[in-house]
């Protein structure tokens, strides 16, 4: 992976964008209370319709990997923000593969960062909470929380995860707005969140 992420940093990003019909669906977005990155990953701006499984895994594995290697000295893990509460469940299952390699990539890439997954199913992603519980090892789902609704999910984060309520997306019924340069480009992606790492870490006297 180690090749393929220097080759993407030093490109426009338009490499790896071609891995996916649904740019802005797994980023890289602000860090946590204790500068931890977080990770989002989103249902609601996923296209299921011609999407290819092992392109889709590989490029998340790239974009994880990534950051786990830049992370700084004192910088371990990552938070992980699943939103998965709004798709078409037809188009979804249409590709029950993409799930299970999903889960596997992640065990395999990322087996001890993860520090707390925030997973907002509602209704409708439920089924995806149940595969991930089949499939992911009891060691990373102890660290998971599942939430029904944005609002339960938005006062978690802002209570457990975020420095400041203002951190909470428009998406999820707060007031920052993503921006769609930084969760659609990965080298921008980079960029920003490695600077908010290091600032994290060295803040202003």
């Amino acid at each position: 992976i180690s090749s393929k992420i220097s080759h993407h940093l030093s490109s426009n990003g338009e490499d790896l964008a071609k891995l996916t019909n649904s740019p802005g669906a797994f980023y890289w977005y602000g860090v946590d209370n204790e500068g931890s990155p977080i990770l989002w990953h989103r249902s609601d701006v996923m296209n299921f319709d011609g999407m290819i499984a092992e392109e889709e895994v590989e490029r998340s594995a790239i974009i994880i990997q990534a950051v786990i290697d830049a992370m700084p000295q004192n910088i371990h893990n990552f938070t992980y923000v699943i939103c998965f509460d709004i798709f078409d469940p037809l188009k979804a299952l249409k590709n029950p593969i993409l799930a299970p390699k999903f889960i596997k990539m992640f065990m395999k890439v990322c087996p001890d960062r993860l520090k707390r997954g925030i997973f907002l199913t509602g209704t409708l992603g439920h089924i995806f909470y149940k595969i991930a519980k089949n499939v992911a090892s009891k060691s990373i789902m102890d660290k998971v929380t599942e939430f029904r609704s944005r609002r339960e999910t938005a006062e978690f984060l802002a209570k457990e995860v975020m420095i400041n309520k203002h951190q909470i997306p428009t998406f999820l019924g707060g007031t920052q707005a993503h921006n769609d340069e930084v969760t659609t480009c990965f080298p921008i992606m980079m960029k920003k969140i490695k600077t908010e790492m290091w600032n994290f870490e060295h803040p202003a006297i």
